[in-house]
């Protein structure tokens, strides 16, 4: 059946129809076509298309111009991200047929499924995928391995309790692998400890998530109830309590990325401290506390080199401790 550019009006076997307010596909397999016009489709709870001031039942089939738009606010299942302009409406229930709809720009939806896709964050709960603009949305699920979305709003990124999940512009992105823009800041979960992989490159990666141009990652407070820590790579400059900096190099082009609210860190290497008083406890081989923080990996400590400030080093019971040049001997 073909939609034509006035109200209660339809085609269908060479038929036009006018004044009409409902159309049932006699088979439940009907096809509804918008060729000529900016038709807008809205699918109800229940499996049906109202279109043109018509519902139409047993179609499972919508045909749009490439500029046609669908309103699937109100199923309960997924949205299906298939081919460029195409979805299909999941509605959870196997006694309603799904349906597949093609030839659309814009859509409401509150819950998109998707494989390998890339998503681009355009405002508050508005995403663009498959060059479709969706409106309304709140979970995204990626079940491919390569999911990317990328951010054009100032919001930051918030790590929920659920792995390989993470909270941004008001939609909770699942199973993605790569995630940048933003105001670039990583939170961690409220209710969870999290472990962050700082990589060469300066991508923090956190489960599966690869999180890139991250420069602040704040992690959460409470270290009583949950622990959060950093396999960290580069010079790590601590800036108080729990909080430090990496100072990243790619490409000879440095900059720092902040952590705050962090636990225990891996991978230290040299450790600077601040420009105040800081007291290093020796809690082992290569390993020391400060400010909070049990340091692992630790080649080397830079204490601040103010002779009004002292710096403390409380070495661990019954250790010898020994200059450099009596170790070279």
């Amino acid at each position: 059946m073909e939609l034509s550019n006035t109200d209660k009006e339809a085609t269908s076997s060479g038929i036009t129809f006018t004044n009409i307010e409902k159309v049932t596909a006699s088979d439940n397999q009907g096809t509804l076509e918008s060729k000529n016009d900016d038709n807008e489709f809205a699918l109800t709870s229940d499996g049906r298309i109202d279109a043109d001031a018509i519902r139409f039942t047993g179609f499972t089939t919508i045909e749009g111009n490439g500029t046609a738009s669908l309103d699937a606010s109100a199923i309960s299942g997924n949205l299906l991200l298939l081919d460029d302009n195409n979805v299909k409406a999941d509605f959870t229930d196997g006694n309603i047929v799904d349906i597949t709809i093609s030839g659309i720009n814009e859509a409401v939806a509150s819950n998109l499924l998707g494989a390998d896709i890339a998503y681009t964050v355009k405002d508050t709960n508005k995403v663009f995928a498959k060059a479709i603009t969706f409106s309304g949305v709140d979970r995204i699920v990626d079940t491919g391995s390569s999911g990317a979305v990328t951010s054009e709003t100032s919001d930051q990124w918030e790590l929920v309790s659920a792995d390989n999940e993470v909270k941004h512009s008001g939609i909770t992105f699942a199973g993605m692998r790569s995630l940048t823009g933003g105001n670039n800041t990583l939170v961690g979960a409220a209710d969870n400890g999290d472990s962050y992989q700082l990589s060469l490159t300066g991508d923090i990666t956190v489960d599966s998530m690869i999180f890139k141009g991250i420069r602040n990652v704040n992690a959460n407070t409470d270290d009583t109830n949950y622990t959060d820590t950093v396999d960290a790579t580069g010079a790590v400059t601590l800036q108080g309590n729990n909080a430090f900096g990496v100072t990243i190099d790619p490409n000879g082009s440095s900059y720092d990325i902040n952590f705050s609210g962090i636990d225990a860190v891996t991978n230290t290497g040299i450790l600077t401290g601040t420009t105040g008083a800081d007291t290093f406890t020796v809690e082992g081989d290569n390993k020391l506390r400060s400010k909070g923080i049990q340091f692992s990996d630790v080649s080397s400590v830079l204490a601040g080199n103010d002779t009004n400030i002292a710096d403390t080093v409380n070495a661990k019971a019954g250790e010898t401790v020994a200059s450099p040049e009596s170790q070279k001997n």
